[in-house]
C-alpha cells in the first residue's frame, strides 16, 4: 500500500502543473504572496496535493481506466473524459482531466473532476474560506497544509 501511495504521489508531482494550481487555489489572496512565503507555500502545497489526491485515489479498489473522449477547449486546454472500472464494483466512476500546456509547451494536468467535483475548485473554495477567516495570513495556511500532509 505504501509503495502504491508513493507511486501515485510521484504521478501527481510529475504530471500536475503544481505552480498554476497553487496560485489558482489561493484565489484573490495570491496577490499577497511574497517571495519568501511563496517558496514555503509551493513546497507545502505540493506535499499537500500529492498526499490528498493519492489518498483519494487509494480509497478506490484497483481497476482499469478507459479514455472516452478528448474535448479541445482552445487556449483553455483540453478536457480528457475517462471512466474507471473497478474489479470489485459494478459501477464505474468518471474522472475527467483538465489538461493545459505549461509555459514550455508541455501538457500538464490542471484539475481533475472526480464524480462531478473539480478538485482544484473545491480546494480554492476551502483555501479562500480559511484565509478569509484568518485575515489572509498565508503562513497560517502553510501550517495547516503541513499538518494535513504529514
Amino acid at each position: 500500500m505504501i509503495k502504491k501511495k508513493f507511486f501515485l504521489e510521484e504521478i501527481f508531482i510529475n504530471n500536475l502543473d503544481i505552480k498554476r494550481v497553487s496560485l489558482f487555489v489561493l484565489g484573490p489572496y495570491r496577490k499577497s504572496l511574497d517571495k519568501e512565503d511563496s517558496l514555503k507555500y509551493f513546497q507545502s502545497i505540493e506535499d499537500f496535493i500529492s498526499e490528498v489526491y493519492a489518498k483519494r485515489l487509494l480509497s478506490y479498489p484497483s481497476g482499469n481506466i478507459q479514455i472516452i473522449k478528448n474535448e479541445d477547449k482552445g487556449k483553455r486546454g483540453n478536457i480528457v473524459y475517462s471512466l474507471v472500472k473497478f474489479n470489485d464494483r459494478p459501477k464505474p466512476i468518471s474522472i475527467d482531466w483538465w489538461v493545459i500546456k505549461n509555459k514550455v509547451g508541455i501538457n500538464k494536468v490542471f484539475d481533475m473532476r472526480i464524480s462531478g467535483i473539480w478538485m482544484a475548485q473545491e480546494q480554492r473554495s476551502t483555501f479562500t474560506s480559511f484565509l478569509s477567516k484568518n485575515n489572509g495570513d498565508i503562513n497560517k495556511l502553510i501550517n495547516r497544509l503541513n499538518s494535513e500532509s504529514r
